[in-house]
């Protein structure tokens, strides 16, 4: 967001129309997606002047109201309305937020002339029973009656939304890169804020001491501030945080807020006295743990840029050890550059998106690294008391090489096709802001360090001056050519200019033409008048046919694989035995092809070719009802269906990596058309898609799309927490699965599935679909849009990530659920109350006609229910499930079960979210129980944070492991078993053992075996072999050298591999 207020500050447009500033933002090539106002015409201060009760109700007043030029009586039911009050006046003529119109009207015999006004009525705060007791907005005393009320509340501001394009959401997502832009626009300079500071004699190096140990961080700024006085922020600062969707804090978090949406750097302030005397900036190691500013522990990698203890994740967030609290006096200022793609990995690899993260993942300008750093100290000395220490602390290693560009002017006027003088030339270079130098018709231009969006080359230049001048002002022009004239010679001339003079004489001409074959192949004429071979006709025959079949798609690909089997030669180039096509004389044309098909063709294969015999029986129905009926109120009927979205996408950790289209779920309401719940994923034809919608219906949706950067504030946009009574949905197979069913049947849902390929059936949630993609697909020109065009780039053109995208989804949702529907079938009742066809009020009237819908009991059982039942084994182990094992040590009645279990595993009903194998959930007394892996047992731990898709691909490799091992340890049993049979079968005798004197026979034989196995005998041979027998002899006479072995199946593999 950028506040038009706050640009103001650097860029003077005071007196310009915010919307005509956004048509030529826009045609300037920086999009303004939305102009936002808080502004209602007619609403004005008014103050109370005399109220009295109503004669005929118990909680109406009625009021006499100065509203400046008159006064007014109004009818206010509030509480809290006094006499000397004052208050917000809607007055007639204005329209409020649901395109509610005041009029002139009667409430119980009292005309009323207006109204006084809350401000959850003004949509400027969200309606709950504590704001609807609270009554009207009570004014300062102070108000002038009146003035604009927003205006009073400081409410007033403008705001643009922007929808930037990849190559300048660097440089446009601040307000300063904004403000040059802007100025660019309308030849104007930008102001820059003051940057001055007071500092004292200290030396920040008295108190601090860097080192970088990473590549990671070319660029490292610190600055240090004392005795610092943590208090509120002043209302500016405070202001310009809520315009831009931040809630302030305190003065001193509030700045370094205030920096980064100003100057576009990041800044992280540190608690000196907890952070210590020194910052190691490093790569994180593996494993390595910090709990972060939200508390919460997050464990990184070695990819993780770190700092110190850790303190911080660096480009992420601050670690909660050294944050800023009320008892903060002493502050380390970070002012960074870190590399964007190590940045972008660990916010997507912790799920841990930031402001920060965001600024850093697209690129920085160390020239405002610095000049963001000495803003912040100049705002802490100014609102924070600061005392600013003098030095910074640096680490440079950044390229600092100008990004300079030589060319001719004519060089641009070329790409252009337009024709700009020097002088002009020079004057948008000024507009820019970029310092040029002119000599001998070259222009040298130094590009500046804020836009990072220019390389060093003319097409960029040409790019920047082509906008300026205005991309609807470029003219088309055709190619210039030599033109001759065209004339008859010789005899062709002599027989012209005859037949002219007879014919001007009033003679007639008349020309005779006779058919000749032409030589070559004998030809027919066949029925049809095309002049074709006769052995064409089988070919073409053999293409139509396998264009009938579908297997080939359209027929020009027909024509294509006719010619290449039946119309080629085996020639030999370089070599290479290659198949080239006969000449064009030699073989059809397309267009013999095309003529022969579509007089052999049908008009029923014509349409079964084109669409399936489904389709056709589907547009060959009456519709003779719609889909309203039999539908009474809200969530008693929703349909739900996927698509897959008209956008290949690139991945969040690699964004020069396409990786395909999204597919998207929609839950739509059928009676009042609002969307409930979407799902955004890549999970098609899939029970995990389905349960990702449901699990968006239970969400609260202001804080799921806050997720995404989007906030609204009435709830009754975007509904949650309902269960519908019947779903409406197609043959899909997820919708036919058992899983579909049983969560069905658990959440007291009817499934109604209409037959396939019938749109129609389901028009509701299918329209939305359509609606969607022809809103989003003007915007993805050249962004990955999906064309069914045989030179469609989308792959290539990618651009937008999946929560980029998932954005555009939201903002659909929320535009649709109160956009006028121009085809609802309003009945009679509807026009009578004037309730208008938008989905959101259509609910509320449907909720108060029907009944409120059914809403989630138990948010816990709710959950449960979409959870995957798996066939568990419990034993005195734990539950196990895939090699998994699980155990909860608090649960004493689980251990129990345990114990009674025993050695034998004993089936144990549970469940599973497929998205992560890391615990498993039953319902134990009505409460959900969730079991984690068991950590103690070797390798469990080793799964944890993968999805059961990833893990089963582990546990089909072990699988195959255990099979091969089945099969090597039979071999192994084999051979031993032969080996004991032959030894046995040696050692047998004809007579009988003697029995007597056994212990004194044992004790000889025990005292030789032990004589044997003496250590001089080992020392003796080891010496002898030494002296004896070279490792080279000792090689050739089969004999291995000595080695240790890590395992008894090492030892054994090496015998294998040398035997």
């Amino acid at each position: 967001m950028i506040s038009l207020e706050w640009l103001n500050d650097y860029v003077d447009i005071e007196n310009i129309d915010p919307k005509e500033l956004a048509v030529q933002i826009t045609k300037a090539g920086v999009n303004v997606e939305k102009v936002i106002t808080n502004h209602i015409d007619n609403l004005t201060v008014g103050e109370v002047i005399e109220c009295e009760n109503h004669p005929n109700s118990d909680h109406l007043h009625i009021c006499k109201v100065n509203v400046g030029d008159k006064v007014l009586q109004i009818v206010c039911g509030a509480p809290n309305v006094r006499k000397g009050l004052k208050v917000i006046v809607a007055l007639e003529g204005a329209i409020l937020p649901g395109n509610f119109e005041i009029k002139k009207g009667v409430i119980r015999g009292v005309e009323s002339c207006g109204m006084l006004c809350a401000l959850y009525e003004l949509g400027l705060e969200e309606k709950t029973e504590e704001t609807y007791n609270k009554g009207i907005c009570e004014l300062d005393s102070n108000a002038k009656v009146g003035e604009d009320p927003l205006k009073v509340l400081n409410l007033d501001s403008t705001l643009y939304e922007l929808d930037i394009h990849k190559h300048r959401n660097n440089d446009c997502f601040y307000h300063i890169g904004f403000a040059y832009e802007v100025g660019a626009i309308l030849n104007k300079k930008v102001k820059l804020p003051s940057l001055e500071t007071n500092p004292i004699e200290d030396k920040i190096e008295n108190y601090f001491d860097l080192k970088v140990e990473t590549n990671k961080c070319p660029y490292y700024l610190a600055k240090m501030v004392k005795d610092v006085t943590i208090k509120e922020s002043p209302d500016f600062i405070k202001k310009r945080l809520i315009d831009a969707g931040m809630r302030p804090i305190n003065n001193v978090v509030d700045i370094s807020n205030f920096v980064m949406l100003e100057y576009g750097q990041p800044l992280h302030f540190f608690d000196k006295d907890k952070l210590g005397n020194k910052i190691v900036v490093r790569d994180a190691c593996d494993e390595e743990k910090i709990v972060t500013l939200d508390e919460k522990e997050r464990i990184l990698s070695n990819k993780d840029i770190v700092g110190t203890k850790p303190v911080a994740i660096a480009g992420v967030m601050g670690g909660l050890n050294t944050d800023i609290d009320t008892n903060t006096k002493n502050i380390l200022i970070e002012s960074a550059i870190f590399d964007g793609v190590s940045i972008r990995y660990t916010s997507s690899n912790l799920n841990l998106k930031s402001e920060a993260s965001i600024r850093y993942g697209k690129g920085l300008n160390y020239e405002y690294t610095n000049d963001a750093i000495e803003r912040a100290c100049h705002l802490l000395e100014k609102y924070a008391d600061a005392k600013v220490l003098t030095g910074t602390v640096k680490y440079d290693n950044i390229d600092k090489t100008p990004k300079v560009v030589k060319f001719k002017t004519n060089d641009v006027n070329k790409m252009l096709g337009i024709n700009i003088s020097n002088e002009n030339m020079e004057k948008e270079f000024d507009r820019l802001g970029f310092n040029y130098n002119l000599e001998n018709d070259t222009f040298t231009v130094t590009i500046p360090n804020r836009r990072l969006d220019i390389e060093a080359n003319v097409n960029d230049i040409a790019e920047e001056i082509g906008r300026l001048y205005g991309y609807h002002n470029l003219v088309g022009t055709l190619p210039k050519l030599e033109t001759k004239k065209g004339e008859y010679k010789g005899d062709l001339k002599l027989r012209k200019d005859v037949s002219k003079h007879l014919r001007g004489l009033n003679l007639n001409e008349v020309k005779t033409y006779t058919y000749k074959a032409r030589p070559g192949a004998k030809s027919t004429y066949n029925l049809d008048n095309v002049v074709k071979p006769n052995e064409y006709v089988i070919y073409f025959e053999e293409a139509l046919n396998e264009y009938k079949a579908g297997r080939e798609k359209t027929l020009k690909n027909a024509f294509s694989r006719m010619n290449i089997l039946h119309f080629t030669q085996a020639e030999i180039i370089d070599g290479v035995a290659t198949r080239l096509l006969l000449p064009e004389c030699q073989r059809p044309t397309y267009k013999q092809f095309y003529y022969y098909a579509q007089k052999h063709l049908t008009k029923e294969e014509k349409d079964l070719i084109k669409t399936s015999a489904a389709e056709q029986r589907n547009n060959k129905r009456l519709l003779i009802s719609d889909s309203l009926k039999d539908v009474y109120g809200p969530a008693d009927m929703v349909e739900i269906d996927a698509c897959e979205a008209d956008v290949s996408l690139v991945s969040e950790l690699d964004p020069d990596q396409a990786i395909g289209r999204p597919i998207v779920y929609f839950m739509i309401d059928v009676y009042s058309r609002i969307i409930l719940a979407v799902s955004v994923a890549f999970d098609n034809n899939s029970i995990l898609g389905i349960t990702n919608l449901f699990l968006n219906l239970a969400d609260d949706k202001q804080e799921y799309c806050k997720k995404y950067g989007i906030e609204f504030n009435d709830k009754r946009l975007w509904p949650s927490g309902v269960i519908p009574k019947r779903i409406r949905v197609d043959r899909g197979s997820e919708f036919k699965s058992y899983e579909f069913d049983r969560i069905c049947n658990e959440l007291g849902i009817e499934k109604q599935i209409v037959s396939g390929a019938s749109g129609s059936l389901k028009s509701v949630v299918e329209q939305a679909f359509h609606q969607m993609h022809a809103k989003q697909n003007v915007h993805l020109e050249n962004h990955g849009l999906i064309e069914k065009r045989y030179d469609s780039l989308h792959h290539k053109e990618a651009s937008l990530t999946i929560h980029d995208y998932t954005r555009m989804v939201i903002n659909f949702v929320l535009a649709h659920n109160q956009q006028h529907l121009e085809t609802y079938p309003l009945t009679k009742e509807m026009i009578e109350k004037n309730i208008a066809p938008v989905p959101a009020i259509l609910w509320e009237y449907g909720s108060k006609k029907y009944g409120m819908p059914q809403p989630i009991p138990v948010l816990e059982q709710y959950f449960y229910s979409l959870m995957t039942p798996i066939k568990a084994k419990i034993s005195k182990r734990g539950i196990s499930y895939k090699g998994l094992w699980y155990f909860a040590p608090n649960d004493k009645r689980l251990m129990s079960e345990m114990y009674a279990a025993g050695t034998r595993r004993m089936p144990f009903e549970v469940r599973m979210d497929m998205r992560d194998v890391g615990a498993i959930y039953y319902i134990r007394n009505s409460k959900l129980v969730k079991i984690p892996l068991n950590v103690l047992i070797t390798g469990n731990s080793d799964y944890k944070g993968l999805t059961m898709k990833q893990y089963e691909e582990y546990y089909s490799a072990k699988k195959k492991m255990q099979a091969k091992g089945r099969i090597d340890n039979e071999k192994i049993d084999s051979a031993v078993y032969a080996n004991n049979e032959s030894i046995v079968k040696s050692a047998k005798k004809n007579v009988h053992s003697r029995t007597t004197d056994i212990r004194s026979s044992r004790e000889i034989d025990k005292q030789k075996v032990s004589y044997e196995g003496k250590i001089s005998t080992r020392l003796e041979n080891k010496d002898e072999t030494s002296k004896n027998i070279s490792a080279d002899e000792q090689k050739e006479n089969g004999v291995t050298e000595y080695r240790d072995y890590a395992s008894f199946e090492e030892a054994l593999q090496d015998f294998y591999d040398n035997n």
